[in-house]
């Protein structure tokens, strides 16, 4: 079993978004879909952005694969391609809500 959360802040408006996912309530195609997402991610190495952007989103991104729990930060415009994915995926599957 996988569990993603998802925190975006930032941005324009400042309104802060949260998207979480479960995977035993996916189908199995759209959980393994969401286990390969997270399987070419380096959890560790994430690269910290070099200068701040002015209404640029922030995510944070938690991971939770049965006892093991693993968190990144991500930055606009400096979000790594596979996290961007992941992002993405998470958005499709569960959805947002305003959390403010």
């Amino acid at each position: 079993m996988v569990r993603v959360r998802v925190r975006r802040s930032g941005g324009f408006a400042g309104v802060p978004l949260v998207a979480e996912i479960d995977s035993s309530k996916l189908s199995p195609e759209q959980a393994a879909e969401i286990e390969k997402a997270i399987d070419g991610i380096d959890f560790v190495a994430q690269p910290a952005p070099s200068r701040p952007v002015p209404d640029g989103f922030r995510y944070e991104i938690e991971v939770w694969r049965d006892a093991d729990h693993a968190r990144l930060t991500a930055e606009d415009p400096f979000v790594p391609p596979l996290v961007r994915s992941l992002l993405q995926l998470v958005q499709r599957l569960g959805g947002a809500r305003a959390n403010g």
